[in-house]
């Protein structure tokens, strides 16, 4: 998937078709982003202990890959994305209406981190993982053993 979190897009077709907006988040496995101002639907909440008034909220649902393109900077208008290799030898993507380098989108705060937490215990998953003997790695025999 070309378009990541992050980067400025305009709906090519659908009923928001026109609109531009920054993608909040990138689903590739389900080949779908979610646009900011884009496919925005009302959900009705009921009431609860908590907020004993029900409500009715908008919310931003996903929208499919093939209706969206890349806002080229330059031009202003929707552009395919290629890749190159800059001076650095790095794979950029570019503009191919303008040929500029598309940035890497998103700001810090979007980008997940995987940060060890040294207050949570270690499931017996983690504690028991099998490890291949050496043998295995020679094809001779084929055993597993745990630590």
């Amino acid at each position: 998937m070309k378009i990541k979190t992050g980067d400025t897009v305009i709906v090519i077709s659908g009923d928001d078709k026109g609109k531009t907006g920054k993608v909040i988040k990138a689903l590739p496995k389900e080949e779908k982003v979610i646009v900011e101002g884009v496919n925005v639907n009302k959900k009705h909440v009921k009431p609860t202990q908590g907020a004993p008034k029900g409500s009715i909220k908008d919310v931003t649902l996903p929208i499919h890959v093939s209706k969206v393109a890349i806002l080229d900077a330059k031009t202003k208008k929707a552009t395919k994305v290629a890749y190159k290799a800059d001076k650095d030898g790095k794979k950029v993507r570019i503009a191919k209406k303008s040929g500029e380098i598309i940035k890497k989108g998103g700001e810090p705060w979007l980008k997940k981190r995987k940060t060890a937490c040294p207050s949570k215990k270690p499931t017996t998953r983690e504690i028991r993982r099998p490890r291949l003997s050496p043998a295995f790695r020679n094809n001779t025999k084929r055993k597993l053993f745990l630590p």
